[in-house]
Parts: structure tokens; sequence; C-alpha cells
């Protein structure tokens, strides 16, 4: 496949490290291959605490997808964190009013309709879990999920799909969320988000994160323990909640241009009027 060719290209002229494999049971899924990559020489400026800022990771049932999906990962975020800050680029897509990675994706094409869908999901999916939080849009019930998994749907445009999962253990409860074109692709891509919650939180275990973390590991160990009763008044107020929204035009919706662009297709998209995780710094917003 071509898109293959271009990402295995990246491990070939130093850019990105050889996957490393491991096996990992993904909750309502089955068994998958996790690849994770990381960028060679790159130093991660975030301030995380349990998440690695710089490497990429990907799960398919397929070695070779997984380590696409890993390089993709990894190429989105060297975008990212290459962008001169105050650069015209940096305006045009949209980092002025969003510094974060919120609506990027990466994806190795000679077109961008691929890379393209998969970051306005990734825009929808938190415009949708703000506007779900904050009482503007109900939610049903997901009755389709195994391995004790919980789940809803939110009331969004039938053109795409925006779930929310959750799973309680005895120490803790871990979240996944995603937004996609196909429920089965969002339920399937929220699961892999929270089994890798799952393990994050398995190794956090509890230990108070020091000062300097970043607001959106703070959030995930909140949400976690103490902040679940607050998650779930949310959830039954939604369930009785009838709104539905349209979703908002896209303010920004375009390539992000760089070195990367040799191996990969880099999008931008942020919605019209959409709140942002720096808009909020308290502990108690369901977004992480």
């Amino acid at each position: 496949m071509l898109g293959d060719y271009f990402c295995y290209k990246a491990i070939s002229d130093g850019i990105v490290t050889a996957p490393n494999f491991v096996e990992m049971n993904v909750f309502g899924q089955g068994k998958f291959w996790q690849a994770t990559c990381e960028r060679i020489g790159a130093l991660s400026s975030a301030q995380l605490s349990l998440y690695s800022g710089f490497g990429g990771s990907g799960c398919d049932a397929s070695k070779t997808v997984a380590t696409r999906k890993a390089i993709c990962e990894l190429i989105e975020r060297w975008a990212r964190s290459d962008v001169v800050q105050g650069s015209a680029e940096w305006q045009k897509c949209g980092f002025d009013l969003d510094p974060s990675s919120d609506g990027m994706a990466a994806y190795p094409e000679l077109w961008c309709s691929r890379v393209k869908e998969k970051a306005r999901n990734e825009a929808v999916e938190r415009w949708a879990l703000l506007a779900w939080w904050f009482g503007k849009i109900g939610s049903t019930k997901l009755t389709e999920l195994q391995d004790d998994l919980n789940g809803i749907q939110l009331s969004i445009p039938l053109s795409r799909s925006m779930v929310v999962l959750w799973k309680e253990t005895a120490d803790f409860v871990c979240f996944g969320f995603a937004a996609d074109t196909q429920k089965r692709n969002a339920i399937f891509r929220a699961s892999v988000e929270l089994t890798r919650n799952f393990h994050v939180l398995k190794k956090w275990n509890g230990y108070s994160l020091p000062e300097q973390a970043h607001i959106i590991e703070k959030r995930l160990t909140f949400f976690a323990k103490n902040g679940f009763p607050l998650f779930l008044d949310r959830l039954h107020k939604s369930l009785a909640l009838q709104t539905h929204l349209d979703i908002p035009s896209f303010k920004i919706d375009t390539e992000v241009y760089g070195p990367w662009t040799k191996y990969a297709k880099v999008w931008r998209s942020l919605i019209e009027g959409e709140p942002t995780w720096q808009n909020y710094q308290n502990l108690e917003v369901f977004l992480f």
C-alpha cells in the first residue's frame, strides 16, 4: 500500500524508531497488536507525568496497520510541536485560538480526503463532549457492549456517531470516547482509548500528581475517582434530555504544511465557536 511505503520511509530516513509490538486485550473487542514508535532526537515540551509527549501508538489486528497508525500519531505530534508560534502557519491553522493538538490528524495519502475526515472527527469529538457536559445535548445508552463496559451515544446528527465508554474497577474508573462517521468505528476507537487509560491508571495507583502536571492528566485522575459522581450526575440528566444539536460549521479546516508532508498529510479542523480545554482550567470539566 502506498501509505505504508511513506510511513516506513520515515523509519528508513531515521525520523522515527522501528515499532515495538505488544499484544493488547482491548476491552470489549478482543486481542490486537499495539505498535509504539518514537521520534528520533525529539524532546517533549509537554508537562506530562503519565503519558508520553512525543511518541505514537497504534492498535490493530494487523501489525502493518498498527505501525501506520502509530507513525501517523507521531507525525501529528511532530507537526504540532514544530509549527513556529506566531508564524503565518500558526495562525492559519488556528493555534492562536487553540494551541493544543485538538482537531489534528495525520494520514499517508496523496490527497487529503481521509486525513480531513479524521481531523473533523477529532474536532467533533471535542465539541460534542463539551456540549454534552454542559447540558446542551442528550444521550442514549449503548446496549451492544461487552466486558462490563458501559456506554452512551451522544445526540448529534446521524452524519457522525459520538460515544463515551467507561469501565468501573475496584480502584478507579477509566473512560474512552471517540467520534466517527461509523458507529462501530467510534466504539472501537473509544475502546482502545479506554484500554490505554486503564493501563495508565493502573501505573498511577492514586499518587498525587505534581503541581505542574498537565490539566488533561489531572482530569483523567480526578474523574477516575473523586469526580465519578459528577459524571454520573451528568449522565442521568442527559439520558432524560431530548435535545439534539446540529454540528456547527468548521472555522478552521486546512492542511498543516511542513517537513512531515513527505511522509503524511496533516490536517487541522476546529469548530465554529468551540470552547477548548484551555478555556476551562478547573478539574470539574469532563474533557481530557
